[in-house]
């Protein structure tokens, strides 16, 4: 999603292959239809779009060069692509940061699935987690100092941390007894929203906000809540419940 909100970018098979399409809101409010534009179209599949701040950056997935699923990165001014991912296999889920400087993926390393950051202002390619674990599930924050993933480097799933200026790595949830994935990260680093999953109890979504050192978890005894996505401030959470998009405004819960 763009950043003010007026614009999503998604991928669709609606033509046979996957493609990345844009929808525009403000045409929705005029028309009460939804008028979708190309945004990359080719005759291979194309997933994982993910949009910086004012949209004119866009990095994805795709299978292109001879089948295999890398990452590249399209100015959406100019048309100009460039390829990040010197991983040359299975690369996916691409996130890229707010001002589009940085961006990290998971790629097929060594048979092990790893993570890998990418500034592409300095043209600096590396494989940030590193272990012979499987990691993946990434996020990047704005300024693209901090990244959030997902690892079984502890065992089950747990939630990572990597502070690139402190070179630390954090586990923020090491729960032995939950299954804790897909990590969002807000603009400014201060809060990470993912999946909490504990046997005979129902999946959760859970914030960290590391100002209040606290964690906060949304939990409905019935039903699952997974998905969870935070804006670009860090001030809303968004996830999926029963199939149906709920909406937090997290401040009037974290003070």
């Amino acid at each position: 999603m763009k950043g003010d909100g007026s614009e999503i970018y998604f991928s669709s098979d609606r033509f046979g292959n996957f493609e990345i399409f844009k929808a525009e809101f403000e045409k929705y409010e005029k028309d009460r239809e939804y008028t979708v534009d190309f945004v990359v179209d080719n005759l291979d599949n194309n997933l994982g779009p993910s949009i910086n701040n004012d949209a004119p950056v866009l990095a994805y997935a795709s299978t292109k060069e001879n089948g295999n699923s890398r990452i590249y990165v399209k100015d959406l001014k100019t048309g100009k692509e460039v390829v990040p991912s010197f991983a040359m296999h299975d690369c996916h889920n691409p996130r890229i940061s707010e001002d589009g400087n940085y961006v990290v993926y998971e790629a097929l390393a060594d048979n092990n699935y790893e993570v890998f950051y990418s500034d592409m202002v300095r043209e600096i390619n590396i494989n940030a987690s590193d272990h012979k674990k499987t990691d993946s599930s990434p996020d990047v924050s704005g300024n693209g100092k901090r990244i959030v993933f997902q690892s079984k480097r502890s065992g089950d799933n747990d939630v990572y941390m990597l502070d690139l200026d402190a070179l630390t790595l954090f586990n923020l949830t090491h729960n032995p007894k939950a299954h804790d994935q897909h990590p969002r990260i807000s603009e400014d680093g201060k809060r990470v929203a993912f999946e909490s999953e504990e046997k005979w109890i129902t999946r959760s979504v859970k914030i960290i906000d590391f100002e209040s050192k606290k964690i906060y978890n949304f939990w409905h005894y019935q039903e699952h809540k997974h998905s969870p996505q935070l804006s670009r401030d860090g001030n809303v959470l968004l996830f999926e419940m029963n199939h149906i998009i709920y909406k937090v405004d997290l401040k009037s819960v974290i003070s």
